[in-house]
């Protein structure tokens, strides 16, 4: 976080830009990068109460679920010795599964703790089209020399 003429200005945590603010989600304003992470004070509301949390996901413009539709997505894991990324497969919007991993619902134990930003997705695909792109992009990511983490 930065401050600007006394103001915080919350910064990209995958390139360091600024991010524009919807609710608690923070969105980079480079169209290259373009990383998203959650507030860490959301976690302190009640994400277990459904009209709460899809209040946050109405006031953070994340996509209404459509049935069938499957998503492939990265997290940016930091901390305790771990720099890596997650690639995980979601019927959910993207943004509310990094959500749901953030709070421990459903979540893997290593993106639970560790994950910091959502790096990217790709979808909406098939289910049969997202399992083959989870494998291949775990495998590219990997081939780039990251550490890769799956479920």
């Amino acid at each position: 976080m930065k401050l600007k003429r006394g103001v915080k200005v919350e910064t990209c945590r995958v390139c360091g830009q600024p991010t524009r603010r919807s609710g608690y989600l923070h969105r980079c304003i480079d169209s290259q990068c373009g990383a998203v992470h959650w507030n860490e004070n959301v976690l302190s509301q009640a994400l277990d109460d459904s009209k709460v949390f899809r209040k946050i996901l109405v006031d953070a413009d994340v996509l209404e679920w459509i049935s069938g539709q499957k998503y492939v997505y990265v997290l940016l894991l930091k901390g305790k010795g771990i720099d890596a990324l997650y690639v995980g497969m979601t019927g959910l919007h993207p943004y509310e599964r990094y959500l749901n991993h953030k709070r421990g619902y459903k979540a893997s134990k290593c993106a639970r703790q560790y994950a910091t930003a959502m790096k990217s997705f790709e979808g909406p695909m098939t289910y049969e089209e997202a399992i083959s792109r989870e494998i291949t992009k775990a495998n590219e990511l990997r081939e780039e020399g990251n550490e890769v983490y799956q479920n």
